[in-house]
């Protein structure tokens, strides 16, 4: 079996009362939940919402149906909180992006709804630059509008959507009252293999060149340095970032990343 170590990081930002970060660790599951999960009115549906995520990742190797499960509960709980919070003028538009990996031996799964991202870390020598592959698609507007210019066979200005914020803009996420879209993915692990999970608000850590990370080998300090360059590159934009880094390799192998 191969050996498997994980390490996690969270920035909080204080100007985001409305909306939070949570990130859960588990043997062979972790999950980031990120979106307006806070309390209204003295009901803390978060303890909900973490507590359901909480029972999956600590379930050992939770199965894809199991995750699913999970999935929309948390859907449910969010609904109706936003469903008794009301439409109050200071309340955050509900929604819930999540990513959860489950790791089977030399398999990983994948869920996510929103516009948390999965990546892995490649390398194909130790002298070579590392590169963020992507293993998840975004459930944003960005990626509908590529998709409808890729099937309509017409070149897509990515200035548009900078302008446009359409990265911003969730096309599915839990809590909001629609049935969510949950995207799976299987993945083969190799000799070793290091995958990411971030928050939507770590995007930009791994959007970058990533030579800032090659000297780092613990995967706490890899997790802690991806949000710190996500908070530099944010600007003054207030935003939340959290990020697991997962490693699954042999004891004996120290090689690069495949």
């Amino acid at each position: 079996m191969p050996h498997v170590r994980a390490g996690a990081a969270s920035i909080h930002d204080p100007r985001q009362s409305r909306a939070e970060d949570r990130v859960l660790i588990g043997e062979h599951a972790w999950a980031i939940l990120s979106g307006t999960i806070n309390a209204v009115d003295g009901e803390n549906e978060a303890d909900v919402v973490v507590g359901i995520a909480e029972e999956l990742v600590g379930a050992g190797t939770p199965s894809l149906d199991a995750v699913q499960a999970s999935l929309l509960a948390m859907d449910r709980a969010v609904a109706q909180w936003a469903a008794r919070a009301g439409t109050a003028d200071d309340l955050a538009a509900p929604g819930l992006a999540a990513i959860v990996l489950v790791v089977f031996g030399d398999v990983a799964q994948l869920a996510h709804v929103g516009a948390s991202r999965a990546y892995r870390l490649l390398q194909s020598e130790v002298d070579d630059p590392l590169v963020a592959d992507a293993l998840t698609i975004d459930h944003s507007l960005a990626e509908r509008m590529r998709l409808a210019a890729s099937r309509a066979g017409a070149p897509l200005d990515e200035a548009t959507i900078r302008e446009t914020k359409a990265e911003e803009v969730s096309t599915s996420a839990l809590g909001t009252g629609r049935v969510p879209r949950i995207d799976f993915a299987r993945i083969a692990l190799g000799r070793r293999s290091r995958i990411v999970l971030v928050s939507p608000g770590a995007r930009r850590g791994l959007d970058t060149p990533l030579g800032y990370l090659r000297q780092l080998r613990a995967p706490a300090e890899v997790a802690q340095r991806i949000c710190a360059e996500s908070r530099s590159r944010a600007g003054h934009r207030p935003h939340h970032a959290s990020a697991i880094v997962v490693d699954v390799e042999p004891e004996s192998i120290t090689g690069p990343y495949r």
